[in-house]
């Protein structure tokens, strides 16, 4: 700790402070060279090994006790209702083939058709057409329907001038209102027609 009194400055070192002389740099000498005494060499120290003495002879290995097998799984019994296993499904019975009388053959519906033209595509008579298809509904044929299609020429069982068609919502009795004639003598015109067996675009001989 620097005790000068204040307004004194500190000497900066290198550097003479007042009143004191100048400093003389040392000139720089000779390195002083110390000799290095070799180290003779020694012999290296010998350490006897001392021989490990044998020991016991090592024991042979015990066999391995057999290893018990694991207790039996018990079955978990299934919980709530058990599932029964699927049933096999029967084969699907393929449709039989429906065979026509003979002196008939077979067609299909075509897109667009319907009853009255099937009639008057294949010149046959509504009761005839009927008869040999009693499972098909007037109203209600699906194109590629396979039909049982009579001896043609039996539409013309009465005069083609004497022919009409049953529009939709009619019965026998409008028919007959419309055509002036009674119910019995149209059903004697058509002898193969019932009462209830007056449908639409079904054709009809005139009495």
């Amino acid at each position: 700790m620097d005790r000068r009194p204040p307004g004194i400055a500190r000497p900066i070192p290198g550097r003479p402070g007042p009143g004191q002389p100048p400093v003389r740099p040392v000139p720089p000498g000779p390195e002083p060279v110390f000799p290095v005494r070799p180290v003779p060499p020694g012999p290296e120290p010998i350490f006897p090994i001392r021989p490990i003495p044998p020991g016991p002879a090592p024991l042979p290995p015990r066999p391995l006790p057999p290893r018990p097998l694991p207790p039996p799984v018990r079955p978990v019994p299934p919980i709530g209702r058990p599932i029964p296993p699927p049933r096999p499904t029967p084969p699907r019975p393929m449709p039989p083939v429906r065979t026509c009388p003979a002196g008939y053959r077979q067609a299909n519906v075509g897109v667009g058709d319907n009853y009255t033209s099937l009639l008057r595509r294949f010149n046959v008579s509504f009761a005839a057409m009927n008869i040999a298809n009693p499972n098909v509904d007037p109203l209600r044929v699906i194109p590629g329907q396979p039909l049982c299609v009579p001896p043609s020429g039996t539409h013309t069982i009465c005069h083609i001038a004497r022919t009409a068609t049953v529009q939709p919502g009619e019965n026998l009795d409008v028919v007959a209102r419309r055509l002036g004639a009674t119910p019995a003598a149209l059903l004697r015109a058509n002898p193969l027609m019932t009462p209830n067996g007056f449908t639409p675009f079904q054709i009809i001989c005139r009495p």
